[in-house]
């Protein structure tokens, strides 16, 4: 009796220890690359039409989010899958590239197959919120799925002709002060995506940070943008520097946004608790390949976007080289929470190897990027080439990214034996032929627009 009266009394103590250990090697589990708490809440920052060179052509361009840079994970090759607002925005939501999700037109819906990162994180028991200020991907569309908000910006008029990018900031800040704790007075996990258009044609003057106080010529910043490419040939060099600094003005005010948002961040939130990322949709071309706006081509002025993952103490500061997509943030924010893998298949992948100094090797994945709108064109990286595909052409360009950031210089004529040629070009066949070759998607019925919407959309370019 007493043996078994003394092994009753130890089995307690067994169960506490081997319990207690399982607890220590979760914690341990989940601090391998952050060694403090787990981070509670995640910030998506999505600049419309910012490329690289929009924001780091000089630290006076955006000089809040060039210091962010220098705190952050810095990938200065990231290339957006589109050179237009829907089909970008879906990749960065989904991780999974156009052909994949199908959005490719201004209609167009989010296949029934993809997973938006709300989605994900909202079954992960975040709280989530989407703040965004564009139709496109307005409350009416498929972009909302697993929000448990998600607003568009209010505004008189048409988005093109308001600026948004202060409510932006002050709704997603109110948002997470009120959701940073449940109704038990706990701290919650939460979600936030926020989208700032205001760099988005028609550009504003903002007398705060002007860069056009020069100017004594015929355009003003209350032109449509249509008159701007209606009158593209004719534009002077004065013209055009006008038009480059309305565009200036309006990075720089979105920028003095966001460091706003980052106080607001920094006080509702302890650093070891967050992660922000900030990137964009895509960028903007002014008369580079005889070109204004975006939509059209995939040159590096359209589709070369800034990158930065923040995440104070944890992430190391640090400039990635390594050409990378925005199809990879979903799966490298699921990754750095050391999070439940995707149960949806995407087509990005964990950026946080490279992150950890892992060198990049041959078998990395290349970024690829698509139009199928305005035109129908395909395009691949391997550094140091790039190749693009026209498939209404069957013409192939190949451009030298390293000797020829501009891609004024085609190469195909004597490039096309490279092997980084080669598998960049195999890259694109591939993707065509996995996107003939894949079976329908569950799609619901085309997004409808209004009258007015429709009539504003039209006269900025897009065809309905």
């Amino acid at each position: 009796m007493a043996s078994v009266s003394t092994g009753a009394r130890k089995k307690p103590v067994l169960v506490i220890l081997v319990a207690g250990l399982l607890a220590v090697l979760s914690f341990l589990s989940l601090s391998v690359f952050f060694p403090g708490k787990k981070p509670k809440t995640v910030v998506v920052v999505v600049l419309d039409t910012v490329g690289f060179a929009g924001v780091f052509s000089s630290p006076e361009q955006a000089p809040f989010l060039s210091q962010l840079a220098a705190d952050s994970a810095q990938f200065t090759r990231t290339f957006s899958t589109a050179p237009w607002t829907k089909p970008s925005v879906a990749s960065i939501l989904t991780g999974s590239l156009p052909a994949s999700h199908g959005v490719r037109h201004p209609k167009s819906r989010l296949a029934t197959e993809s997973v938006t990162m709300a989605e994900y994180f909202s079954q992960a028991g975040f709280a989530t919120a989407g703040f965004v200020s564009h139709t496109f991907i307005g409350p009416k569309t498929d972009y909302r799925r697993g929000f448990g908000t998600y607003k568009q910006a209010r505004f008189k008029g048409h988005v093109h002709d308001a600026i948004t990018s202060a409510e932006i900031t002050t709704q997603g800040l109110e948002w997470l002060k009120k959701h940073r704790l449940s109704e038990e007075g706990s701290k919650q996990d939460a979600f936030l995506f926020l989208h700032y258009f205001d760099p988005h044609y028609n550009y504003k003057h903002h007398p705060a940070f002007s860069q056009t106080d020069w100017y004594n010529g015929s355009l003003s910043d209350d032109m449509e943008y249509r008159v701007f490419k209606e009158r593209a040939e004719g534009l002077s060099a004065d013209d055009l520097r006008y038009i480059k600094g309305l565009y200036g003005e309006e990075i720089r005010f979105t920028d003095r946004e966001l460091r706003r948002l980052y106080a607001g961040l920094s006080e509702a939130v302890p650093e070891s608790e967050f992660v922000l990322v900030v990137t964009a949709d895509h960028g903007e071309a002014f008369r580079e390949h005889n070109h204004m706006g975006h939509g059209h081509f995939l040159y590096n002025e359209l589709v070369h976007v800034p990158l930065l993952i923040h995440a104070p103490g944890r992430v190391s500061p640090e400039i990635v080289t390594e050409p990378v997509s925005s199809v990879d943030i979903f799966p490298t924010l699921v990754d750095l929470l050391r999070m439940p893998p995707l149960a949806a298949r995407v087509d990005g992948h964990s950026l946080v190897p490279l992150m950890e100094g892992a060198a990049a090797d041959g078998d990395s994945p290349m970024p690829s990027f698509e139009v199928e709108y305005h035109t129908r064109k395909v395009g691949a990286v391997r550094w140091p080439w790039k190749v693009i595909f026209d498939r209404d052409s069957g013409r192939w360009e190949v451009f030298n990214l390293e000797t020829d950031g501009a891609e004024a210089v085609d190469s195909s004529s004597t490039a096309l034996e490279v092997p980084a040629v080669v598998e960049a070009k195999e890259r694109v066949s591939r993707y065509i032929s996995q996107e003939q070759q894949a079976p329908p998607k569950a799609t619901l019925p085309p997004i409808e627009y209004s009258e007015k919407e429709v009539k504003k959309l039209k006269t900025l370019g897009y065809m309905m």
